[in-house]
């Protein structure tokens, strides 16, 4: 059976005496009530049956306006929202709402959550970890800025990090970089300034290729495949001379050596060692100096007396050297007699130990 409800006796449906019977019509459950169009308010051409309330066609009602709402939308679990019939879905399931397609919030928009799931719950989880972090699977996303730790993490071999389109740098404003472990670098690396480990002492160095700097010995110590070796970077130089040949000399000089293009910022005197061959029978008093040129030594200083005792004499603390200070590039040094020396047969060693400066 089928009712039609015209504009006619919607004022009979509306009338209290139906009202107050609680009932206004009795339907069977194949029967349909359709409403017109005409001077109907509340329901416009829709269709009620057992299973669903339509609109008589496609697009042709609305469920409330702008200025009648419902207040609640109860829905079932398992539940089906249906955008054009199956163009786009949202679906129900137990504490979770499926979206059958991508969801725009635009440009000036926020999504607050906890954490965001990407595919699977347990493989590929974002979530917050600190004011202006985040994090995949409990791990730190570094970011571009700010203080952060890069962790490469996985199965204990190489991993690599490859830069597809520009160079990548690392760099602090406030201190080195530090690598530990070992690092293996495919292409060629630049770098302004490289710090080795360094130790108070001996380092084990294992690998072929590990270095270590010794502060105590002054020694760069490198494996070279076979074992541990050593590249001092204190020079030491050594003199034989007969000082009655030197004082024979008019100027009684001994010139030893200049600082030039293998020395740009000079050289710092650690220490210095005069001894005869063998005990002489007279004592040589001499001094080590230094001058702007060979000829003439202009602007001379005397950095030490080297003048000997039992045959030997020796500095081996810095700062009574020259008063510590660096001997600057484009200098000579020489040794010069004190006294007039006029034993013969005497043969003298004299040992010089520096460090040629960096700056």
């Amino acid at each position: 059976m089928a009712i039609t409800v015209s504009a006619g006796i919607k004022s009979l449906m509306q009338s209290a005496d139906v009202v107050a019977a609680r009932t206004v019509l009795e339907l069977g459950s194949s029967d349909t009530v359709t409403f017109g169009t005409t001077n109907v308010t509340t329901v416009a051409a829709t269709n009620i049956t057992a299973s669903s309330v339509k609109p008589a066609s496609d697009d042709g009602a609305a469920l409330g306006d702008t200025t009648h709402n419902f207040s609640d939308l109860h829905l079932a679990t398992g539940a089906v929202i249906n955008y054009q019939n199956g163009n786009f879905t949202v679906t129900h399931s137990t504490g979770l709402l499926t979206f059958s397609g991508p969801i725009t919030l635009g440009t000036s928009n926020a999504l607050t959550c906890g954490t965001i799931e990407l595919g699977a719950a347990s493989d590929t989880t974002i979530s917050r970890s600190g004011a202006g972090k985040i994090a995949v699977e409990g791990k730190a996303v570094p970011l571009m800025s700010g203080a952060f730790n890069l962790v490469i993490s996985g199965p204990t071999a190489a991993r690599t990090m490859t830069t597809p389109d520009a160079d990548f740098t690392t760099a602090r404003t406030d201190a080195a970089n530090t690598f530990t472990g070992v690092q293996t670098m495919t292409a060629p690396v630049f770098v302004t300034k490289m710090q080795i480990p360094t130790a108070a002492g001996s380092s084990t160095l294992s690998t072929g290729g590990d270095t270590a700097y010794n502060t105590t010995n002054k020694l760069l110590g490198i494996h070279n495949g076979t074992k541990e070796v050593g590249i001092s970077t204190i020079q030491h130089g050594t003199w034989a001379f007969d000082p009655a040949a030197v004082n024979a000399n008019t100027n009684k000089r001994l010139f030893l050596m200049s600082t030039d293009i293998s020395e740009p910022f000079g050289i710092h005197i650690v220490k210095w060692k005069l001894s005869f061959a063998a005990d002489p029978t007279t004592e040589i008093d001499m001094d080590l100096k230094r001058a702007d040129a060979f000829i003439g030594v202009a602007n001379a200083a005397v950095m030490d007396v080297l003048d000997t005792a039992n045959g030997a004499s020796s500095e081996a603390t810095s700062s009574n050297i020259n008063s510590d200070a660096v001997v600057a590039t484009s200098k000579v040094i020489y040794l010069e007699l004190g006294t007039a020396y006029s034993a013969t047969g005497e043969t003298c060693i004299f040992e010089m130990w520096w460090e040629v400066e960096e700056d």
